[in-house]
């Protein structure tokens, strides 16, 4: 049985300021597989203060997009290197036929991953155009928007996790992830691949609980964007909150992250492109997305 006390936080395993624990239990045989902190709101503030320094203040969103791909094979082949151990950990928190559990929690996510680190080699952070409605060129620079809120369900606990976390990783963010209660355990696996595939401290942070957690952490502001992949309706309402806020968000059924921002002539717009079979490379990336959600400030 794996058990756990600690928020993932700065490359690091913190104590968390909760006494409660979340017991989670083998669908298919009702015996325990594990434990973990049921967080609190001071646990959320240390993983989003964590991605936030290592967004500030890190070298993450500072190199290249080659050198962050280059990581991102690296995390997809430590990912690899336990898959057996990956698979047969989310079939006991969750029931999934092991056949399928690898290759829905090892195959497909390692493949997202690879994905977006070849996204990530082409693309160009900086770019010179003619210039349309006036004589002259404009320049159009392409910087990841800071830090961003995973929160993701139960269903397929990897690949939509990473359908969120690759795109934000190729574009230079930093992550806090909040795993659904039922699949929190394999959160902590990743959290171990991050570190065999030498990521900067506080790239990827990780906090469980209930869905409270998921609304602080969707509230924290020091967080930059949220991207929710589960029920429509807890979309929605992220996406109200974010609104009312002023920052934004996306309901992630099948929604994926703007993660990156483009300057053009003084005006921020947060840009998302299209998933794996259509991609674009012009603004940003995140998968599955049909939309073009624009901020100006």
């Amino acid at each position: 049985m794996l058990e756990y006390r600690d928020v993932y936080a700065g490359g690091r395993l913190v104590g968390s300021g909760s006494a409660d624990v979340i017991t989670i239990v083998n669908p298919a045989t009702e015996e325990v597989a594990g434990a973990v902190p049921s967080m609190v709101g001071a646990d959320v503030e240390v993983a989003v203060a964590a991605a936030r320094k290592a967004f500030d203040a890190g070298p993450w969103p500072q190199l290249s997009p080659a050198e962050r791909a280059a990581a991102m094979d690296r995390l997809a082949a430590a990912i690899e290197a336990r898959g057996e151990d990956t698979a047969r950990l989310v079939t006991a928190e969750m029931g999934m036929p092991i056949g399928l559990s690898r290759r829905n929690n090892v195959t497909i996510p390692c493949g997202i991953i690879r994905y977006y680190a070849a996204l990530a080699r082409d693309m160009c952070t900086e770019e010179m155009r003619e210039a349309v409605s006036f004589a002259g060129r404009t320049m159009v620079r392409r910087e990841p928007v800071g830090v961003a809120a995973v929160i993701a369900s139960w269903s397929y606990p990897l690949i939509l996790a990473f359908c969120q976390l690759a795109p934000a990783l190729a574009a230079g963010c930093t992550i806090v992830l909040k795993p659904a209660a039922e699949t929190s355990l394999s959160g902590y696996i990743l959290a171990e691949a991050f570190e065999a595939a030498d990521f900067p401290p506080g790239v990827f942070n990780l906090v469980t609980g209930t869905g409270q957690v998921a609304e602080l952490l969707a509230a924290d502001p020091g967080v930059d964007i949220v991207a929710v992949a589960g029920p429509t309706p807890s979309g929605r309402e992220v996406g109200r909150d974010r609104a009312r806020r002023r920052r934004p968000g996306r309901d992630s059924g099948r929604a994926g992250l703007p993660v990156l921002r483009q300057r053009r002539a003084g005006v921020l717009h947060h840009v998302a492109g299209a998933g794996p079979a259509e991609p674009v490379r012009r603004g940003g990336f995140g998968p599955g997305l049909r939309g073009l959600p624009v901020r100006r400030g």
